[in-house]
């Protein structure tokens, strides 16, 4: 009979125990998934001030201080006019910044999500640009810079300048790309039209002397 009360004692004392740890592991677990999922506002609940309950406050503080990373960073998109995006190239999926919906001036729910989605409102002539991009040799140099003309959905036609950065997996393929765009249809309009006085005469629009002896 003493034996089995000593069993008895230790199956409860286990079994609450377990139900001590599993409520604060649960709760990190919960935290985990939401930071994951981009859920950065979830605070953990600070309910003991033992090593679970340090683990909980750095957790939360690490949320809190990537939340004021986050809103920095898009302050400065927004101040210098500059969108963020990734790619994932086995996913074929896009993420954006909320600076690209005010560039293409479209919301960002609208925003294409996919590398076919993207291309299908690329200039036709330009779509050879991000397709020859993909399947570049990134093993030498992981950046790229280059230029596009995209509709928006205004129907006018913006310059895109984009800069990205690549990440390879370990056979040397492409597994995410990550960079930022910037509208710069104002300054290819300039350099046009820059080019057009530098070799045309502004009076009668033919060709002057130095686009002759070029």
């Amino acid at each position: 009979a003493a034996g089995f009360g000593a069993l008895l004692i230790a199956v409860l004392f286990s079994s609450l125990f377990s139900r001590l740890l599993s409520s604060p592991l649960r709760s990190m677990s919960l935290a985990a998934r939401k930071y994951a999922g981009g859920d950065l506002d979830y605070v953990i609940p600070l309910a003991s001030r033992d090593e679970f309950g340090d683990l909980a406050r750095s957790l939360n503080s690490m949320a809190a201080q990537l939340r004021k990373t986050g809103r920095l960073l898009n302050k400065a998109q927004e101040m210098s006019g500059v969108g963020g995006w990734e790619y994932d190239v086995r996913q074929s999926r896009f993420s954006w910044s909320p600076k690209v919906g005010c560039i293409l001036r479209v919301d960002n729910s609208a925003l294409p999500e996919t590398l076919d989605a993207l291309i299908g409102r690329v200039h036709p002539e330009d779509r050879a640009t991000l397709l020859d991009i993909l399947a570049r040799d990134f093993t030498q140099n992981a950046s790229f810079q280059t230029e596009f003309r995209l509709r928006h959905c205004g129907g006018a036609l913006l310059t895109l300048q984009v800069v990205g950065e690549v990440t390879l997996d370990e056979k040397g393929s492409p597994r995410s790309m990550i960079g930022t765009f910037q509208d710069v249809s104002d300054r290819k309009r300039s350099e046009e039209r820059l080019t057009v006085l530098a070799n045309f005469d502004a009076l009668t629009g033919l060709p002057n002397r130095a686009l002759f002896q070029d």
